[in-house]
């Protein structure tokens, strides 16, 4: 997974802050324009036949980064979205 924050503050501060580790996981990507409601219905049916094809499940949560949203552009034509899907082996 890919994080993007700006940390301000000083470390042995008041605003103090710490970083973890956590566990690795593996996930899928997927890069889209046009918005969800123009093309989330056949992202969803390629991603699906991806893990069908690859011997993978989901297993946690849905992440949306937004590249270009509403905030930047109004015409949803323009809108580029990632959804990225938290992924585990399935057996074999």
């Amino acid at each position: 997974m890919e994080l993007h924050i700006e940390v301000t503050g000083n470390p042995d501060g008041e605003n103090a802050y710490r970083v973890i580790t956590t566990l690795a996981s593996h996930a899928v990507t997927v890069t889209f324009d046009g918005g969800d409601r123009k093309n989330g219905h056949a992202v969803r049916r390629a991603l699906a036949r991806w893990l069908e094809v690859n011997g993978y499940g989901l297993d946690g949560t849905m992440f949306n980064t937004p590249h270009l949203s509403k905030l930047d552009e109004s015409d949803p034509e323009h809108w580029v979205n990632e959804w990225g899907f938290e992924l585990i082996k399935k057996r074999s």
